[in-house]
């Protein structure tokens, strides 16, 4: 990958409205090309960020299963649970799941850890099919190409903070939170700067809004719908 682009995308992360300028510039530099071809090889560095930044949930999961156990599945959860009338179904899988890591069985640790990733890979999915809709509705470009490669790079902070999945618990979902928060934040910034969604009358603003409640809402039926599915079939074989 070009260390250049490299360097641009941590200074989108630290300092947003200064780094999408300079990914603006460096895409600027490089022409503009109306081949479909050309257009991914114009991007493709940055998609394949997701091959990397995706490996932090997947490898906080798997410490999890593996080395923290108590910490992935507390005694606490599942005291609570116990108590609790709706979660029954959560916790016959949890109780399962811990059967599983205490069981050492790392076949299916692996299958769990590797639908993870794969999963992963929904997320820019997901919230690029949302910039791009969303972002040409609020009067921004219709770029797939840019909408993707905002999602991308506003997932890293993401896609970090979900490392720390092996430890269940009120610090890691503040964690956790605030990295959404400031996905949302860079989406945000990104739109006005990459996409050219105008600041008139808040439109830039009223974009970040729908898009952060939009991407909250499907990602939690996206990831009911892999554990109810995917994740249960792996545990129950």
């Amino acid at each position: 990958m070009n260390s250049n682009l490299l360097q641009i995308v941590f200074h989108v992360i630290i300092n947003p409205k200064i780094g999408w300028k300079y990914l603006e510039e460096y895409y600027e530099e490089r022409g503009k090309r109306l081949d479909l071809k050309e257009e991914f090889e114009k991007y493709k560095h940055i998609y394949f960020l997701t091959f990397i930044f995706a490996l932090f949930p997947a490898l906080g999961h798997f410490l999890g299963m593996t080395v923290f156990k108590n910490l992935y599945i507390p005694d606490e959860m599942l005291e609570y649970l116990k108590n609790e009338p709706n979660g029954q179904q959560t916790l016959i899988y949890l109780e399962r799941l811990k059967e599983i890591m205490y069981a050492g069985d790392l076949k299916k640790i692996l299958m769990l850890v590797g639908m993870y990733y794969v999963a992963e890979f929904f997320r820019p999915i997901i919230l690029g099919a949302l910039v791009f809709f969303l972002g040409g509705s609020f009067g921004g470009e219709k770029n797939p190409y840019k909408a993707f490669s905002i999602a991308v790079i506003a997932l890293v902070p993401s896609w970090i903070a979900n490392f720390f999945i092996f430890y269940n618990s009120l610090f890691t979902a503040v964690i956790i939170f605030l990295a959404t928060f400031y996905t949302v934040y860079l989406v945000f910034i990104g739109g006005e700067k990459i996409l050219k969604i105008p600041s008139e009358n808040s439109k830039n603003f009223q974009f970040a809004i729908v898009l952060g409640l939009l991407y909250l809402i499907i990602s939690a039926v996206f990831g009911g719908i892999l554990v109810q599915t995917i994740a249960s079939k792996i545990i129950f074989l």
